[in-house]
């Protein structure tokens, strides 16, 4: 690793330092928006990619971070999506839907902390807001038949298009109810495991099975299956998008055990000129696609999601951060280091118009959202656990 490099990583670290709070971690240091709050999904990333580095101030922050979400857990068992500073905070569980990933990634954060610090009396406190979160996730599946449904927007996609069963919430349910077994373990755990863990690897997959959760779409998708894993399935068929989120969580709790189409997908990316972004969701929708009205009409604040940009082929750091932990996972080291070093080069080249940006531009390179954003910056933490840890190692944190 270069000296240009090793500059970035303490950037990335000084950035997260920066955005420690007495509450816990909050999604950006700078006052815009509503991102100077305590995030679920922001400061949890965050606080696992320090317990997984062995960060012990990040993890202390986790800690702070899971509290002050426990404190304002819903009446329902839903976690909040962010929490504000204050003596009266303000509190979302999210502003046009729920945000089912919050409540995922609490769970999550809990059991990876619980089982760090071997804490019998941490497991005791926070066991009323995982019993709730299971029931919870039992009635987010809607027909109880093992996969959570998710809304248009309520995920951290809160302003695109897919929905219904995704393949990302899917992905983190299986990991937080995998490790929360292993912490909390009840009657019907480990049968409810094995029972997501068995749908989510028949409907993701790309190859034929006789589990799959809508067989007949399937069917109809003919010579348009990806090499990557299905984005979303609902009652309508499968969203054959890509989601780089959805992929690298999809490979690291083994839903998706072909991990070739994957790489296979990402080298595609790195070869096209002037994009060489991996893009959080492709393709791009464009005006006049039949989508384009849902994603046009989509939005809180002002409307980001233009061809390229933002959730719309955007290119977000903290989703090629866990790709890149994922490849070196399955023994991709070569494409994950490649990664490191194109974000950067990225970050070198365009620092002057803010550090850790919330995404760049694949039509353009150019950064674009939030700067500094807590996001961007575990991102590059998460790229160097995966150049520098074995892939048993990095395994052994989603089994």
């Amino acid at each position: 690793m270069n000296s240009i490099s090793q500059i970035w990583i303490a950037r990335a670290s000084l950035s997260l330092a920066r955005a420690f709070v007495p509450e816990g971690i909050l999604a950006s240091e700078k006052a815009v928006d509503n991102y100077q709050r305590v995030w679920a999904r922001d400061g949890i990333m965050a606080g696992v990619c320090g317990l997984m580095a062995g960060d012990e101030a990040l993890v202390e922050q986790l800690r702070l971070t899971l509290l002050i979400l426990a404190r304002n857990q819903a009446p329902n068992g839903q976690i909040p999506s962010s929490v504000g500073l204050g003596n009266t905070p303000v509190v979302s569980y999210g502003t046009l839907a729920g945000r089912v990933d919050a409540s995922l990634w609490w769970l999550i954060g809990a059991a990876l902390l619980v089982k760090h610090r071997n804490d019998k009396d941490l497991a005791t406190q926070f066991a009323p807001t995982v019993n709730k979160l299971r029931t919870l996730f039992c009635a987010w599946e809607f027909n109880h038949a093992d996969l959570l449904y998710t809304p248009l927007g309520g995920n951290w996609a809160d302003e695109y298009v897919t929905h219904g069963h995704t393949l990302y919430d899917n992905s983190l349910r299986l990991w937080a109810e995998q490790l929360a077994a292993s912490i909390w373990p009840s009657e019907n755990a480990q049968t409810k495991v094995n029972a997501i863990a068995s749908k989510t690897k028949a409907t993701f997959n790309t190859l034929p099975n006789n589990l799959r959760y809508h067989p007949e779409a399937y069917q109809r998708l003919k010579n348009a299956v990806p090499t990557y894993c299905f984005a979303a399935c609902g009652p309508s068929g499968y969203d054959t998008r890509w989601d780089a989120m959805g992929n690298a969580f999809a490979l690291l709790t083994g839903i998706n055990q072909q991990p070739s189409g994957v790489a296979q997908q990402l080298a595609s990316f790195l070869k096209q000129r002037p994009i060489q972004l991996v893009p959080a969701f492709w393709p791009v929708i464009q005006p006049g696609d039949t989508d384009w009205p849902l994603l046009a009409g989509q939005f809180t604040h002002r409307f980001k999601n233009h061809p390229h940009h933002f959730h719309n082929g955007g290119s977000w750091p903290i989703a090629t951060g866990w790709l890149a932990l994922a490849l070196a996972a399955h023994g991709y080291r070569e494409l994950a280091i490649q990664l490191f070093n194109q974000y950067v080069q990225l970050l070198q080249r365009t620092q002057a118009n803010g550090v850790f940006p919330e995404y760049y531009a694949t039509d353009s390179g150019k950064p674009g959202g939030v700067a500094p954003l807590t996001y961007s910056a575990t991102a590059l933490l998460l790229m160097q656990l995966a150049i520098e840890s074995n892939p048993e190692t990095i395994q052994t944190y989603f089994q």
